[in-house]
């Protein structure tokens, strides 16, 4: 007599099949290699590991999970996968609408519902999100276009040469400002005076231009893309931000720093050519 539950044989028959515009690229994090799905019509990013990725890669719609199953773990052996892993994975890829179910099992009740969920629709992104209080985010506009213009001409802020340049310019402002202290402090007396503000509030509107740049022409240098910019009310305080999820598709992990670290490496830049 066959004991096995019938939600095991059910997924065990069900045939799964991951969405045709998906896109999939190795990357290295901690010395390890692991593959990196990409969402693009939500632009999400989804990091499985190799022994996972094996499995995933088989749900083309033509294999059973069990096939499916067999195949990876002959290919992974002794590193196999176990139904209890693989019932995890299925649910993941069902909810996080990655893949969906095809096939009679689909339709006849044979498993849950919720396998059959369709790719996301292209103005799934636009919907409402939930509000915090704590942290609003405000799209203004699409600034990839722009970015695809500007990066040709500024890329090369970020080469070797330019770092080069970059680290004396910063090390001649440190030693500057550390041999004339006492004139820096005495000129930055009256930086706060109700008279400074309007300079104050240009200045920092300057800056925060120049941050956010830097980091979209960092992620467009490496084959990103910007989708978004706008404001984040933190507290209600303004924050600007652009977007830089795609970075997730940069395989070089420095280059990956490079674009997290390229807005303070703009300001502390500008700072330092204040500074001298």
């Amino acid at each position: 007599m066959d004991k096995q539950p019938r939600t095991t044989r059910n997924l065990a028959s069900t045939r799964f099949k991951l969405r045709e515009d998906l896109r999939c690229s190795v990357h290295e994090f901690a010395g390890k290699a692991c593959h990196v799905i990409e969402d693009p019509v939500c632009s999400k990013f989804f990091r499985l590991g190799g022994r996972e990725w094996t499995f995933v890669s088989l749900l083309t719609g033509n294999h059973t999970v069990r096939d499916a199953l067999d195949l990876a773990n002959d290919a992974l052996a002794p590193r196999r996968l176990s139904k209890t892993e693989i019932a995890k994975l299925c649910r993941w890829l069902v909810e996080s609408k990655l893949a969906h179910a095809v096939g009679p099992e689909a339709n006849d009740g044979r498993v849950d519902p919720s396998a059959e969920s369709p790719a996301p629709e292209p103005a799934a992104p636009k919907k409402a999100r939930r509000i915090s209080p704590f942290s609003i985010r405000i799209p203004l506009f699409n600034p990839d276009r722009l970015l695809a213009v500007v990066t040709p001409w500024t890329g090369w802020l970020f080469s070797v040469q330019c770092l080069t340049i970059w680290i004396f310019v910063c090390t001649s402002a440190g030693y500057r400002v550390a041999a004339y202290s006492d004139r820096f402090v005495a000129d930055s007396a009256g930086l706060l005076s109700p008279s400074q503000w309007p300079y104050m509030i240009a200045i920092w509107l300057l800056l925060k231009v120049v941050h956010e740049t830097a980091h979209g022409v960092a992620c467009k240098k490496y084959g990103g893309s910007v989708p978004q910019a706008g404001i984040i009310l933190i507290l209600f305080s303004p924050v600007a931000y652009v977007d830089l999820t795609s970075a997730w598709r940069i395989r070089s992990k420095w280059r990956r720093i490079i674009t997290s670290a390229a807005g303070m490496y703009a300001e502390l830049g500008l700072a330092a050519v204040a500074a001298i």
